[in-house]
């Protein structure tokens, strides 16, 4: 398209301004033949900058991004970041294609479908009713997308099928950086907005400064805000999210597989709904296999869950992976199957903090108000003086085995609880109880009618299994009587305490 006019910062390799190449921002003018012109324009002639003046920008087809480009919206709008697509004065609308894409091949001889070092700078992208995906990095799925940088811009998408994002799937996605923005997405959204999801690298991704206001993925259990994945092995690595605001996040927030060296901070998120089975934050393998490690989240707070479902999911079959809470609240949490290390530090509940079915070797701080299931080594409360509970108690879980019908040995109450209700149909002895771990206090109650006896260091049971009783001696234990014992790692018994 020629030219309209030709200014002498153009010559000068400074700026070009969209409206040169023909853009009216009347919201009605198709103006994405003259932004592919000001784009090529730009390239040929090694310039960086692309100026919008104020307006909205109608888009009929993609605008084709390339490299080395800075878009800037001419009007900075209001506060730190624009809340919504109105306090961005420089908008680009669609309502019948994608917005962005990427190119078959690029002018200059560049490699087929790659975005590098573009910048967007005060701008709002709007795809209305009818529209398409707002960035379609993906219409060449197995581009290089890197170094995308986004400054104070808002994305709004009323279409429940489309993106605001959608990273080549079969291609690589690193190096993006967003700092101040906001996304709005509607009710009975059935794709993630920002869908991270690639075969090769998805990492140094950092979301920094934003609002997200009535998100909405409650029509789909799979979907969320945002996802992160790997398809074929490799880790989404360096990934920090920080310093967001999600008003009534419905459905799930995050969903990331296989991150490693990820840190999560500074969220607040009120009105959580959780009611289409998505926690907020699910953190697990990749579609790859790559495990989750390495996870730091620190001044997080989820409020209103809803009961049964985790504000946040941890789930691994990893023995060694790391996840660590500073100063967070959560209504639940489910920390799967295979958590090794947690360290809570000065974690609080909003209302009834969980962790549930971890091997947990260390947690830090105060808060947690329960911990649930089998699998649990040994929680260390750290303190330099003394650890004291103010107001509150420490109780054994208590179960209640199936009655005890003959003599038994290493006897296996099909729990872990440290409090066993037990009862026989007649006269009986225990010869030992398996499931001994240093330091784990047992307490058994005799609730029926008929004699139980503790055999003192009884040969029927394995070594590990049997009982160190007061004095060496059997103990009968008569309708109501109990008998406490702590294991003893070294000695491998049950000790009467």
């Amino acid at each position: 398209m020629a030219l309209t006019k030709t200014h002498d910062r153009m010559k000068a390799g400074g700026a070009v301004n969209v409206i040169d190449f023909g853009a009216v921002g009347d919201g009605t003018t198709d103006c994405a033949t003259a932004f592919n012109a000001a784009i090529s324009y730009a390239v040929d002639n090694d310039i960086r900058e692309i100026l919008i003046p104020s307006g909205d920008y109608n888009v009929n087809s993609p605008i084709y991004l390339q490299r080395r480009l800075a878009f800037i919206g001419q009007g900075r709008g209001n506060g730190i970041y624009p809340r919504n697509i109105s306090q961005t004065p420089t908008r680009i609308v669609t309502s019948s294609s994608d917005m962005f894409s990427n190119l078959l091949a690029e002018t200059g001889g560049g490699v087929d479908g790659q975005v590098s070092e573009v910048r967007f700078e005060n701008i709002g992208f709007y795809s209305k009713s009818g529209g398409g995906h707002i960035f379609n990095f993906n219409a060449i799925d197995t581009a290089t997308v890197n170094n995308l940088e986004f400054f104070r811009v808002a994305f709004e998408q009323e279409n429940t099928d489309k993106r605001m994002i959608w990273a080549p799937t079969d291609g690589d996605f690193f190096k993006v950086d967003m700092h101040s923005f906001s996304m709005y997405y509607p009710v009975g959204t059935t794709v993630p907005m920002f869908d991270f999801v690639g075969s090769a690298a998805i990492n140094n991704i950092n979301l920094q400064t934003f609002w997200c206001t009535k998100a909405d993925t409650t029509s789909n259990t799979g979907t969320y805000a945002i996802r992160m994945d790997r398809t074929s092995g490799g880790f989404c690595n360096n990934i920090t999210i920080t310093d967001g605001v999600l008003q009534q996040p419905l459905g799930g927030f995050l969903d990331i597989g296989g991150p490693q060296s990820v840190r999560l901070s500074n969220m607040g998120m009120y009105d959580a709904d959780t009611t289409n089975g998505n926690p907020v934050f699910n953190i697990r393998a990749t579609t790859g296999g790559a495990q989750p490690d390495s996870v730091v989240m620190e001044s997080v707070n989820v409020k209103f869950g809803t009961s049964g479902v985790p504000d946040l999911k941890f789930a691994t079959t990893s023995g060694n992976t790391g996840l660590v809470l500073i100063n967070c609240g959560f209504e639940y949490m489910d920390l799967g199957s295979s958590v090794r290390y947690c360290t809570a530090i000065g974690t609080t509940p909003v209302t009834n903090t969980k962790l549930v079915n971890g091997k947990i070797l260390q947690i830090r701080g105060q808060g947690i108000r329960s911990i649930e299931n089998d699998a649990i080594e040994t929680i260390s409360f750290l303190n330099t003086g003394v650890f004291q509970i103010d107001g509150a108690s420490i109780g054994l879980a208590s179960s209640t085995p199936t009655a005890l019908t003959a003599t038994t040995n290493d006897y296996d109450p099909s729990s872990n609880n440290g409090f066993l209700r037990v009862s026989a149909t007649s006269a009986v002895s225990i010869t030992g109880i398996v499931g001994g771990v240093d330091g784990k206090i047992l307490v058994v109650r005799n609730i029926g009618a008929n004699n139980i006896t503790m055999r003192n260091n009884n040969v029927g049971s394995a070594a590990e299994n049997r009982f160190r009783n007061t004095g060496g001696a059997d103990v009968v234990l008569a309708q109501y009587d109990a008998i406490q014992y702590i294991y003893d790692g070294t000695e491998e018994r049950w000790v009467q305490i």
